[in-house]
């Protein structure tokens, strides 16, 4: 004679004590323990965003490099604008922004286009 797990479980996809004690899962109760590993531990954003950088973190690795992506540009903008002068410097500038901005539109307009969700 089959067992009562073989009648209400023939093709045997779950364990036994699934069905048997399935009101169990139901009857979650609240509680004031922290259900993440870390959320005693976790920083407030305040402290996260303004304590120290560390050597090797995420955030020190962005930002230093965006310091050197950034900090390059805006250290040779004084010296372009020195070499061609004031006129040329500002057309220079107001063209390399205008291309930014037709380059990033172009993209964005393929992106649409060929219903693109990321561009790996």
């Amino acid at each position: 004679m089959p067992s009562d797990d073989q009648l209400i479980n023939p093709g045997g996809m779950h364990s036994p004590n699934t069905l048997r004690y399935a009101d169990a899962d139901m009857n979650v109760k609240g509680s004031s323990v922290p259900h993440s590993p870390g959320a005693m531990a976790r920083r407030t954003f305040f402290n996260r965003t303004f304590s120290k950088l560390d050597k090797g973190s995420v955030r020190g690795s962005i930002m230093a490099l965006v310091s050197a992506a950034v900090g390059g540009g805006v250290l040779s903008l004084p010296y372009v604008l020195a070499l061609s002068g004031w006129a040329t410097g500002i057309f220079l500038l107001i063209l390399g922004c205008v291309a930014g901005i037709w380059s990033n539109k172009v993209i964005a307009d393929v992106a649409i286009k060929k219903k693109l969700v990321n561009f790996d």
